[in-house]
């Protein structure tokens, strides 16, 4: 695919089912990666868990256009992840807010106790202020809405590996709802 065909996708609702074939490390996209990146990460390794083969597809040629030298890792369930993550932790976990029916805040909460060093960014399908401040409060680094463009992740997974929020304008704009409602209350 072009680069401008990638940029017009978007990381979609996550579909239950088998995941998409393919290794579960983190092999090196180093030398297959085109295109310019200005970002300041040169070296990142990113997870994806419970993707669908539309996602990964996009995800990956995003990686490989606009970030050199990013990994992939893929996780199918979140016990999968847990396994491979003690092998070779990612930087970033890419984590749907529901996972094959489980909770997306209670898995953030145990992957940050055993791997406090992951940055977490939900990815959800609508935000309100409970969901955006229990996926904070659980350790997540950030939270975005779907569709995420290809152009939006980028910049999310780089913020959330260096330790800053990543968040939507939706889930900004609803936290700074919620507490100008709590300072008048």
């Amino acid at each position: 695919a072009t680069r401008g065909n990638v940029q017009g996708q978007a990381l979609s609702k996550t579909v239950a089912g088998p995941c998409p074939p393919g290794p579960s490390a983190f092999p090196s996209l180093a030398g297959e990666a085109q295109g310019q990146s200005d970002l300041p990460i040169q070296s990142l390794r990113l997870a994806v868990m419970n993707p669908n083969d539309h996602e990964w597809a996009v995800v990956q040629q995003m990686v490989q256009m606009q970030a050199r030298g990013w990994e992939f890792a893929t996780y199918c369930t979140p016990d999968e992840a847990l396994k491979g993550m003690s092998l070779a932790p990612p930087d970033v976990l890419l984590l749907d807010i529901s996972i094959l029916g489980h909770s997306g805040i209670d898995w953030t909460r145990k992957i940050k106790s055993n791997f406090p060093s992951v940055a977490i960014l939900i990815i959800a399908a609508s935000a309100d202020a409970e969901m955006v401040l229990w996926s904070l409060m659980a350790g997540a680094r950030g939270y975005l809405l779907k569709p995420v463009l290809p152009t939006q992740l980028v910049p999310a997974v780089t913020e959330a590996a260096q330790g800053r929020a990543a968040l939507c304008a939706q889930a900004q704009t609803i936290l700074l709802d919620s507490l100008q409602r709590a300072a008048k209350s």
